[in-house]
């Protein structure tokens, strides 16, 4: 037995028998309606997407990349040309540069975008297009590196950067708009390591630049800047000018930015690394102290007799003995016996006692 659907049936009641075809097709219609579906729909055949896009002859470009509305024009089918305009094409040319689109490789990005759809490219064979650009301005860079590098609070941080002077290589072009600078040779993992201090003096530099509103992943726009950097570093310093000889206390001393010294001298670290002890030669105000600039205060002169202290399983011993060297406080100096003229190695306790040195 042959199954024949209703809709062939419905198509020869309309070559035969019209009238009759008109009622059962409001019939049909309310049937389809209780089943959720469209006669119109179902009975349609299926159309083609169709759009056609307008090529410009020139674009200008202030984002660092190129989409399609930008490029060109679209009529037709909301679906596609609402899809078209976020289509991204790749990096627009570098600010103030040119590239040329040609319409037969838009046309193919168009055609692996809408496979099967009627699509037309109308307008020019070609295209220019043009990123704007402004001028970098030195003044800007050198502002930027100040307020990265100089902050007004710098505690905690083991070296601080004065930007003295900034000069561009070369004139640079730069998107127009807000932009971010990153600078790779003063991380702060440099700033904390000691070869930090060498950055003193003219330094080439490469700068980063992008703008704010670009995918941070993106390579950004680099060129070199020549710098005058100052490198400074806290350091333990004289109030006012000490001669030689004076016993420092902690009113004598102050902790202040300075200009990075030499790589290899030993500066004091710490303020218990000076108090109590005294200058081995006159100090100006406001300069580094090394550790060569100050010695324990001497307890014992040469020649100068001293009471050797002996202590063993509670007996308490003690003679006189000549010391041979000036000595501070635990320093090991020898010794003589006035009497025997022997020699023996002894350890300063204060300006009259000594002990046996182990």
């Amino acid at each position: 037995m042959t199954i024949v659907s209703k809709s062939l049936l419905l198509g020869m009641l309309v070559a035969t028998q019209p009238a009759l075809a008109l009622a059962s097709l409001e019939s049909y219609e309310d049937e389809k309606e209780d089943e959720g579906l469209d006669i119109d729909l179902e009975m349609a055949p299926q159309v083609a997407l169709a759009a056609t896009f307008t090529l410009k002859a020139a674009v200008e470009t202030s984002q660092t990349r190129l989409f399609l509305g930008e490029l060109a024009s679209c009529s037709g089918h909301p679906r596609i040309c609402g899809e078209a305009y976020a289509i991204d094409l790749g990096a627009s040319p570098e600010p103030g540069r040119s590239a040329v689109w040609h319409s037969e490789k838009l046309m193919a990005i168009l055609a692996k975008e809408w496979p099967g759809a009627q699509l037309q490219l109308h307008g020019p064979k070609m295209a220019k297009v043009t990123s704007a650009a402004v001028s970098l301005d030195e003044a800007l860079l050198l502002a930027e590196l100040r307020a990265r590098f100089e902050p007004a609070d710098a505690v905690g941080k083991a070296v601080q950067v004065v930007v003295e002077h900034v000069a561009l290589v070369a004139p640079v072009k730069v998107h127009p708009g807000e932009l971010l600078f990153e600078f790779p040779e003063l991380t702060e993992e440099r700033l904390k390591h000691p070869s930090a201090r060498m950055l003193s003096g003219t330094q080439r530099l490469t700068v980063v630049c992008r703008p704010k509103a670009a995918d941070p992943d993106e390579p950004g726009q680099s060129f070199a800047v020549n710098t005058l950097l100052t490198v400074k570093e806290r350091h333990w310093t004289l109030v006012r000018p000490l001669t030689k000889g004076t016993m420092l206390q902690a009113g004598d001393l102050n902790y202040d930015w300075l200009a990075a010294g030499r790589v290899n001298a030993r500066y004091a670290e710490s303020i218990g690394q000076l108090v109590g002890r005294r200058l081995r030669h006159a100090v100006a105000a406001a300069a580094p102290l090394l550790m060569t600039d100050v010695e324990m205060p001497r307890l014992l002169k040469r020649g100068q007799m001293a009471t050797l202290q002996l202590h063993n399983r509670g007996l308490n011993v003690s003679s006189q003995v000549r010391i041979l060297a000036d000595a501070s406080a635990g320093q090991q100096v020898e010794a003589v016996y006035p009497g025997t003229k022997k020699k023996l190695r002894v350890q300063a306790i204060d300006s009259h006692n000594v002990q046996l040195a182990f």
